[in-house]
């Protein structure tokens, strides 16, 4: 399927403004772990950890050219998803135990946005003299600020034992449901910068630094 769509168009030609909208994917979870535990009676048990799921973005921007050289833009976005994270408990096939699953389903909306600016220049100019091409060399300095906003989250939690010689782990007994659970997250401040030299349709070298306060996560 599409993963991700983003286009970009000028307001008016040769005016220096122009805007870009489109959807891609803002964050991904996958993994699958297990252990095996021993409790407290001596039963020997399998312990299975999943997770799935991400968040996904829809955004639209639009950028100006202050000058030849100076470029201002700011975006608006808005993230949704679910992620399931899941562990399984299976005992040994010698044991009259049931299996065990809980799942916990979150979900995540809500709005973010980010500015930024561009300082282009020319550091070789385009030399044709001597009917011989030499491309220009460019090279660029921008950095963004992706602003703290809060976004709103919901879990639904469901415990179960199963019938192991079901495919599709239908339920035998439900242990506990719980759905609609809400809180407040609050996305923290985010900062990158970077630099490119570019040769034009030739070579480009650059590089970026990003950093995102996680330190001062709450909710």
């Amino acid at each position: 399927g599409l993963n991700y769509l983003a286009l970009g168009l000028p307001f008016k030609k040769n005016s220096g403004w122009g805007g870009a909208f489109g959807f891609l994917p803002y964050s991904s979870t996958g993994y699958n772990e297990s252990s095996l535990a021993v409790d407290s009676s001596g039963i020997g048990f399998n312990n299975q950890f999943t997770g799935t799921g991400g968040i996904n973005k829809v955004f639209i921007g639009t950028g100006y050219d202050i000058t030849p050289k100076i470029s201002f833009g700011a975006n608006a976005a808005y993230l949704w998803g679910q992620r399931i994270d899941a562990k399984t408990v299976i005992f040994p096939d010698t044991l009259a135990y049931l299996p065990y699953k809980e799942d916990v389903t979150t979900y995540v909306r809500g709005f973010n946005f980010d500015l930024g600016f561009q300082f282009k220049d020319t550091l070789v100019k385009q030399d044709t003299s001597n009917n011989k091409l030499r491309p220009a060399i460019v090279h660029r300095f921008g950095a963004t600020i992706n602003m703290s906003t809060n976004m709103n989250i919901s879990r639904d939690y469901f415990a179960r034992t199963f019938n192991a010689a079901s495919v599709f782990q239908s339920t035998k007994d439900t242990i506990a449901i719980f759905t609609g659970a809400t809180e407040s997250f609050r996305l923290p401040l985010g900062f990158a910068a970077g630099y490119s030299i570019e040769k034009i349709n030739n070579w480009l070298i650059g590089i970026e630094y990003r950093q995102t306060k996680w330190s001062s996560l709450s909710n």
